[in-house]
């Protein structure tokens, strides 16, 4: 006091220089509150701000002085000593001093204001050593926050039935609290520094422990705000969820920073929790939510103890009448606009609670309260605003979804964070699943308002995933007891964009799983019913990148031109038309999800009495499907594989043939079948199995079909080349039925296909002969060695025969011979692709044969020695004339005519084939296989010898897990040789 007055010319962040105040300005709260008080020029707005606050300390100070002056007086007349009496009165004089402060109250040094002056005498000091807000500030600012709430709630009462002068103008963006004034004019409700210094106290972080009274100031003054309270309620509702969100990132932590605030989470979501069900609900609403949750919680209980202690919101009678105010009803709007903002910081805490311990004990709060707090704010909310809370979970579905990971599944499959909001949804337990799926389609016809939400997203598809995963978790019961609503739902579906119409059968699949058959006749019907328009809504929109090649009968053709929509301007709004061109987009996702559940659920909802409902559905499908089928462009191969995929899982049923018999024997019959992708010859082994096993008549046909071009009756037009390419084509699609069967599943057949082979070598035509060379490698894989004995003279017979052409090919001087054209049919001539492929093919055959075990080709044994010799024929006397195997003739040939570049062995890996590509060049392309087999006979064979037993059954080579593996990278490798190229 003694240390001098401050010029009033110097502001109060110039003063705290001597008072130490270096944090003072970092704090927008404390700044807000004390300009409105450092102003001597507003002294009549001063004096009324601190009426009450004069009045209190003027009689507290007087009475306090009398008291003391006595007690001087009686000390006096006990001690009359000098040194005591001096000292006595310069405490006296002390006290006399501060009474006095009353007095200036009234008038006012020319120099330092009344807040000042108080801050000053109270040695004020913002922080401690450790940043921490000091006790002092904290107890006045307690202290502020009552009178704060008396004045508005004076005020209130006061102005209730007239307008008050002048109403308060709209915080600009711009505005900082170093601009912000006091307005005598303006209620406090009103005012611009009154919001200010809330949110600015709620931001600050040091502050958490103050937090809870700040928050019941606002709760208590809810009914008194007035026009304001939509501003006022949706600014603190968006800094609560800021808080929340921090404490979510915070809630394991340990270190706390000195700022120790217990139970902040609690508090935080009990400030909402008020503040939300005021904007939103009425008592009526609010007392009947408490009610119908459970009441045996002792949770609850310590909650209900904790509100009859602090103090409740003051509704004072204006509760009865705010339904009917104009700003009320604005504020329950915005706040429902703004609920996807609160779900998504309310769901991260759920996240983070759901993650820790069930008795997790942090600073924050007790986990299983804190998740008790967020039921009991959701569930009211949830009762009464049932379409705005689920259109809010949508949203934060929708911000939680995995774009790269959602693109390659095609049925949805929520992340950890999405679980969690399903978990939220079904811990709730005021919302039975009939009212959920009602809500759900309410939302899809009229979705409600929500702000921030883009205007090319339509909640239609996060609310069905949402729903969808939901429904995984229900049970069979639940779902029984919502049918109708689902039912309701089910129909909506006929109108949705494509995307909501794959989620609605998806719902309707996993409704099947778990519910069907229904009991009742009617409701089957209606499910059947509902079920094949479904069923007919996404075959459109499968076919929708069809056109019509002619006007008189229905044949459809893939569109030519390249459909090229961008995916991010799609919008997904209900009532799309299924031929708008944007649909052409989702052509392959639709082949995929049919492909995924079409044919469980065909099984599940339609009986055995009524299997021929399924072909009819089927037979439609198939006009949309097919057209896929017979396009193999590299353009088209999304769709190609994904129909294949479809094809593939309806085949599986018998009675689903005859909707696809026909037009599945006619694609194996086309000569561009196998131009496709690897990917997709998978499905094509699945189909063709089903085609050839479901009866006893479709292999016949097969067989018929070879032997007819050998008899020449192909066509009275057709040349001799195309019937050997016919029947090349033919003995390839039959190597390939065979390789899609089981072991020995054609051995009865083996006779008729021993002598198709027979008589297809007897052409002399190198491509035929190719093919039956491939045929030769799958019935080795497919068939017992028992069934193979009559064929091997034919396979070491025309196996020699090449070798000794190529050998003869090798020994010439001359250049290679050209594709000059023989006088019998012009492929005789060895530069021919044709020829290439043969040699290629032996080749393939002899590395096949030496890779299996003796045991599994025990026939082979006898010959082998002619193709590659035995390593004991190195120790017999070099005089003795010994025979040369043909690999190794050939490979010293080839040796002797390829000097011009270094040829490099192949890489020799156990159990896996030398020769691995599907077609060469020039015959130069097989040096390099044909010197590695010379030099390593041996070492090219598989180590499973001794694994099978001596009875050569093909049952015990299965047995062994070893071989088993080894076969199945051979079937790979003979897989890939069935694959054409296919077109640009």
């Amino acid at each position: 006091m003694n240390a001098g007055r401050l010029s009033k010319s110097q502001s109060l962040d110039e003063k705290s220089d001597h008072e130490k105040l270096d944090n003072y300005e970092n704090t927008g709260l404390v700044h807000s509150w004390s300009y409105c008080m450092s102003d001597s020029e507003k002294v009549s707005t001063e004096l009324e701000i601190s009426t009450a606050a004069e009045e209190f300390f003027k009689d507290s100070q007087i009475i306090a002085s009398e008291i003391m002056e006595d007690i001087l007086d009686k000390v006096y007349c006990i001690k009359e000593e000098k040194r005591v009496e001096n000292e006595n009165r310069a405490r006296k004089k002390e006290i006399n001093m501060k009474a006095r402060i009353s007095d200036k109250m009234r008038n006012f040094d020319s120099e330092m204001t009344f807040a000042e002056d108080i801050l000053l005498f109270n040695h004020f000091q913002l922080y401690d050593s450790h940043k921490k807000v000091s006790e002092h500030v904290e107890a006045y600012q307690i202290q502020l926050l009552r009178l704060v709430q008396s004045l508005i709630i004076l005020e209130h009462h006061v102005f209730s039935q007239q307008d008050p002068v002048v109403n308060a103008p709209q915080q600009a963006s711009g505005v900082t609290a170093e601009n912000l004034k006091y307005t005598p004019t303006v209620l406090i409700p009103q005012q611009q520094m009154f919001l200010s210094a809330i949110l600015s106290a709620l931001r600050h972080q040091n502050m958490k422990h103050l937090h809870q009274n700040w928050c019941n100031m606002i709760t208590s003054c809810l009914p008194y705000i007035g026009q304001n309270l939509k501003q006022i309620s949706l600014s603190i509702i968006h800094q609560i969820c800021n808080n929340i969100e921090k404490i979510a990132e915070t809630y394991k932590a340990t270190d706390m920073n000195r700022e120790l605030a217990s139970d902040y989470a609690i508090t935080q979501l009990e400030a909402l929790t008020i503040i939300c069900h005021y904007c939103l609900l009425d008592s009526q609403q609010s007392t009947h939510a408490g009610t119908s949750s459970s009441v045996t919680n002792p949770t609850q209980i310590f909650n209900n103890l904790l509100n009859v202690f602090l103090p409740p919101v003051a509704y004072d009678g204006t509760a009865a009448n705010k339904q009917n105010s104009d700003h009320y009803q604005l504020a329950r709007k915005t706040v429902l606009g703004h609920m996807p903002r609160i779900i998504t910081s309310v769901a991260k805490l759920w996240q983070t609670i759901c993650t820790t311990d069930a008795d997790f004990n942090s600073v924050f709060g007790y986990s299983k309260v804190v998740k008790q707090q967020l039921l009991e704010f959701l569930s009211p909310i949830s009762l009464h605003h049932s379409a705005n809370f689920l259109a809010a979970v949508a949203v934060a579905w929708y911000e939680r979804r995995t774009a790269i990971a959602n693109m390659r599944k095609v049925l949805p499959e929520p992340n950890a964070s999405q679980k969690n909001l399903v978990y939220l949804i079904s811990a709730i337990r005021v919302i039975p699943i009939d009212n959920l799926v009602q809500t759900v389609h309410i939302v899809i016809k009229s979705p409600p308002p929500t702000e921030g939400l883009s205007a090319d997203i339509c909640l239609d598809v996060p609310l069905l995933e949402l729903f969808y995963c939901y429904m995984q978790n229900a049970t069979g019961t639940q779902l029984l007891e919502a049918w109708s609503s689902l039912q309701a739902l089910l129909r909506e579906s006929f109108t949705l964009a494509p995307p909501a119409q794959f989620l609605v059968i998806a719902i309707l699949h996993e409704l099947m799983i778990k519910c069907c058959p229904l009991n009742d006749r009617k409701d089957q019907k209606d499910l059947q019913d509902v079920t094949s328009k479904l069923i007919e809504c996404v075959s459109q929109v499968c076919g929708s990148c069809l056109e019509q090649t002619t006007w008189l009968r229905r044949n459809l053709a893939v569109k030519e031109q390249e459909i090229e929509v961008d995916s991010s301007s799609i919008t997904s709004k209900p009532g799309t038309a299924t031929d708008c061109p944007t649909t052409q987009v989702y052509s392959v996702h639709a082949q995929l999800v049919l492909a995924e559940i079409l044919a469980p659920i065909l099984d599940i909802c339609f009986g055995s009495q009524e299997k021929d409902k399924v072909v009819t559905i089927l037979t439609s499908l198939m006009y949309n499907i097919v057209p896929y089928l017979r396009t193999h462009t590299q353009r088209n191969m999304a769709s190609f594989q994904a129909c294949s995929k479809l094809l593939a899982s309806l085949s599986s049923y018998q009675y689903t043939r005859k909707a696809w018999r026909k037009d599945v024997f006619d694609l194996l019959l086309d000569n561009n079948l196998f131009q496709m992708e690897y990917s997709s010859l998978k499905y094509w082994k699945i189909i063709i199995d089903n085609l050839m096993t479901h009866d006893n008549t479709t292999f016949r046909d097969l067989m018929s079909r070879v032997s007819m071009t050998q008899s020449g009756s192909l066509s009275i037009f057709s040349s001799r080349e195309q019937e050997y390419e016919q029947r090349a084509q033919l003995l390839k699609r039959l190597a390939f039925v065979i390789m899609c069967s089981e072991t020995d599943q054609y051995a009865k057949y083996m006779p008729d296909i021993q002598e198709q082979l027979a008589s297809s070598l007897r052409l002399s035509v190198p491509n035929v002969q190719a093919q039956v060379f491939l045929c030769f490698r799958v019935i080795l894989l497919r068939m017992s060695p028992l069934h193979v004995t009559s064929l091997w003279p034919i396979i070491i017979s025309e196996m020699l025969q090449v070798f000794l052409q190529i050998e003869q090919e090798l020994s010439t001087d001359t250049e290679e011979f050209s594709w000059s054209t023989n006088s019998n049919n012009g492929l005789h001539a060895h530069g021919h692709p044709h020829w290439l492929q043969l040699q290629l093919a032996t080749a393939k055959l002899l590395d096949l044969a030496l890779i299996l075990p003796a045991t599994a080709l025990p026939q082979f044994q006898m010959y082998r020695w002619a193709f590659v010799g035995d390593d004991s024929a190195h120790s017999i006397n070099v005089n003795i004339p010994t025979f040369v195997p043909h690999v190794t003739r050939i490979a010293n040939l080839m040796d002797q005519k390829f000097v011009d570049k270094q040829i490099e062995t192949l890489p020799t890996k156990q159990n896996e084939l030398l020769l691995t590509t599907n077609y060469i060049t020039q015959l130069k392309d097989l040096h390099s296989f044909f010197k590695t087999l010379s030099l390593c006979s041996n070492r090219h064979r598989t180590d499973c010898n001794g694994t099978v037993s001596n009875d050569h059954s093909h049952n015990d080579r299965q047995t062994d897990k070893h071989l088993t593996a080894v076969l199945e990278k051979l079937d790979k490798v003979i897989e890939s040789d069935f694959l054409d190229k296919i077109q640009k």
